[in-house]
């Protein structure tokens, strides 16, 4: 998986594209879990299906899930989840949970 993240309080940049890398699922939850709960801080994965999921913090334990239409990137899913829903739906992505079946219904 690719991963990158911004973190808004230390401008703390992650993009393993630039080396063409890929991130390890405990790597991942690292990043996410250091990650500062400050508005604009966020994570994003690319899936091997070249599926965007990524989270974004927007106050007290309420972060935005959002994943762009793989048609359409002007179309997206959005939902509000907490801290740890945000750490579930990281880990199910890494273990191969396709991106439509967190989507939901």
């Amino acid at each position: 998986m690719k991963v990158y993240l911004y973190d808004s309080e230390t401008e703390y940049d992650f993009d393993d594209m630039i080396n063409d890398d890929d991130t390890d699922l405990e790597t991942a939850i690292e990043e996410f879990y250091e990650l500062s709960e400050e508005e604009g801080s966020f994570l994003g994965i690319i899936t091997p299906d070249n599926r965007i999921i990524q989270f974004a913090y927007v106050d007290n334990n309420k972060w935005i899930l959002d994943i762009p239409s793989k048609d359409n990137p002007q179309d997206f899913y959005q939902r509000e989840v907490n801290y740890d829903a945000c750490v579930e739906i990281i880990k199910s992505v890494f273990s191969g949970t396709s991106i439509d079946e967190i989507k939901g219904p």
